[in-house]
């Protein structure tokens, strides 16, 4: 269905050209590069991408650069670009918390901790985690507090330090319960 959902994206910038308010619209852009990665064509999503930061670093929009940081930091891991990839999740999460976007945060620091484990950098994913635990607990997100919780028992596990996982699966099965 990726090839229909680049079809509405495209139907919807050709309208959104014709509308001169509407400017870029960045959202329209990052749903159209989700649907290229999913077709595997990564020049072209990142293309799209690095196309919607320049309008956003120049709108001044942390919100929306960081979001599309972190969309670049996913097409760099998939390209086996680990470092490329860190870097540029380390960029979002800086912009994220520049813009107060929590639940941003929170998302970036479950995919930069994923990288951060595959390159073997432990501590580092562990750091990312546990901020995004904390952003997620202070808002009260109950959908990506279980899954960091469990990212974070994966980590623990690898260390045999099974009693702290139990505990944070645990923890993750009880807010899953809740909703």
């Amino acid at each position: 269905r990726a090839e229909e959902a680049i079809a509405v994206y495209d139907r919807a910038l050709a309208a959104a050209s014709a509308v001169p308010e509407i400017q870029f619209p960045v959202m329209t852009h990052v749903g159209r590069s989700s649907a290229l990665l999913r077709l595997g064509r990564l020049d072209e999503a990142d293309s799209v991408l690095a196309q919607a930061g320049e309008v956003a670093l120049r709108a001044k929009a942390l919100g929306y650069q960081a979001q599309l940081l972190s969309q670049r930091g996913m097409i760099a891991s998939q390209r086996g670009q680990a470092a490329e990839a860190v870097a540029r999740f380390g960029e979002a999460l800086a912009l994220a918390r520049a813009a107060g976007a929590n639940r941003l945060i929170a998302e970036i620091a479950l995919e930069s901790a994923r990288v951060q484990r595959q390159q073997k950098d432990i501590a580092g994913a562990e750091r990312v985690l546990q901020e995004g635990i904390g952003v997620a607990r202070g808002i009260e997100e109950r959908f990506l507090l279980p899954r960091l919780l469990a990212a974070t028992a994966e980590l623990e596990a690898s260390r045999r330090r099974f009693t702290a996982a139990a505990g944070l699966l645990d923890e993750a099965s009880d807010i899953l319960q809740g909703l």
